[in-house]
Order: structure tokens, then C-alpha cells, then sequence
């Protein structure tokens, strides 16, 4: 996997979760980046579900236009049944938010939420590395762990 594929794929991963969340995007589009057997353990009514309880407990969440993401510098790791990308310092990732560019640091702050610890992705789980697999073609996350905390 190259950096650049490695960009497109947390781009669209970071895009297609917060879009999901926010009602933004169909849960398809963010199932449609795992690998069919995460697939197959999460259905689209749990993330629709999700979404509908973020919008009544962080509303600024739920309003929140996410349409790009920037990890910044990141590890990419080529292994024989795939890859993991690794941020090299995930608070120097940004995110364009309702139209502008904010530090990762900040983007929980500008959602409304009280402090960093708030955040909808802490550091530590977005310091987490992105495990894909190649399958029909394309880069797909294989770490099911991702979404499966919204099955019923």
C-alpha cells in the first residue's frame, strides 16, 4: 500500500464514520469500506440506530458537516495479508469541519463538546493502527472491532 492509497482510505474512513454518525451519509457507504466479513457481523439498521442516539445526546455532532481529513505524516506497514497505517501524531491531523480546517486537538472542542477527553475519537484510539486487506480489488479495513461496538 502506498501513502497516498493509505490517505484515501482514512480520508474516507474518517469521512463516511462522523458522516454516518451525523446522519451526513447511508451506513452503506461506511460498510462498504470493511471487508465483507465485518460486513457480515454489523447491519446498517445498529449504525442508523447509533446515529439517532448521537443526534439526541451531542446535537452539534449530529449537525456537523465533515468533508475531508488529513493524518498528516502516518507509518504505513505492507505485511503479507495486508497493511496497517499507523498516525505518526494524530494531533497534528486535521479535519475540515462545517468548512474549515481544525487540528484533530480541537475538532472535539468545536463540536461543543467540554474538553479533548470529550472527544469523539480519543488520541489513543485514533493512535490506533488501520488494518486493511486486499479484497476484490480494493483496500478494505479488516479490524471489525471498528464498527461492531453498534451491533445490538
Amino acid at each position: 500500500m502506498s501513502q497516498s492509497d493509505a490517505q484515501k482510505v482514512t480520508n474516507a474512513f474518517f469521512v463516511n464514520f462522523f458522516g454516518t454518525l451525523s446522519g451526513q451519509k447511508k451506513p452503506e457507504d461506511l460498510l462498504a469500506l470493511f471487508t465483507k466479513e465485518c460486513r457480515d457481523k454489523t447491519k446498517a439498521s445498529d449504525l442508523s440506530a447509533a446515529a439517532g442516539l448521537i443526534g439526541v445526546f451531542a446535537p452539534e455532532l449530529a449537525k456537523a458537516k465533515i468533508d475531508n481529513f488529513d493524518i498528516g505524516e502516518m507509518t504505513v506497514t505492507n505485511e503479507k495479508d495486508g497493511a496497517k497505517i499507523i498516525p505518526k501524531d494524530i494531533n497534528k491531523s486535521r479535519v475540515h469541519l462545517n468548512g474549515e480546517w481544525v487540528t484533530f486537538k480541537d475538532f472535539g472542542k468545536k463540536l461543543g463538546l467540554s474538553d479533548s477527553s470529550d472527544s469523539p475519537v480519543s488520541s489513543d484510539a485514533a493512535q490506533e493502527p488501520l488494518t486493511l486487506t486486499r479484497e476484490s480489488g480494493k483496500w478494505l479495513i479488516s479490524d471489525c472491532s471498528v464498527i461492531s461496538d453498534f451491533n445490538e
